[in-house]
């Protein structure tokens, strides 16, 4: 499985569609694109953007070994944190968006 198809599974399993997947992880849509059609490889900047924006293991991403999203320490969630997961889970993908996009928002705020 090439980076490409790697890709292509993580937007998939996080239920976004290119435009998103490249508004969350700060990655130009034409650059994206250009990845998805296997014309070009990530470089080491958009490497640490998918792994900070994303959770994505670059490892995996790299290689295909290991698993597609880093870990918390330990593989721990409180019991908070699950929480906010599952509700995040039950909304619709639109509403995944938005939330998606109002966080990215808020942590630009310092």
């Amino acid at each position: 499985m090439s980076i490409s198809e790697r890709l292509k599974q993580v937007i998939e399993d996080k239920n976004l569609n290119i435009k998103a997947f490249s508004e969350i992880s700060g990655i130009p849509y034409r650059s994206v694109q250009n990845y998805l059609r296997n014309e070009r490889e990530p470089n080491v900047e958009a490497l640490i953007k998918l792994k900070e924006a994303m959770n994505i293991d670059i490892n995996w991403l790299l290689t295909g070994e290991g698993k597609m999203f880093r870990c918390l320490p330990n593989d721990k969630l409180t019991e908070k944190e699950q929480a906010l997961i599952n509700h995040y889970r039950q909304m619709s993908s639109d509403v995944q968006r938005a939330v998606e996009m109002s966080f990215q928002a808020i942590s630009t705020l310092k």
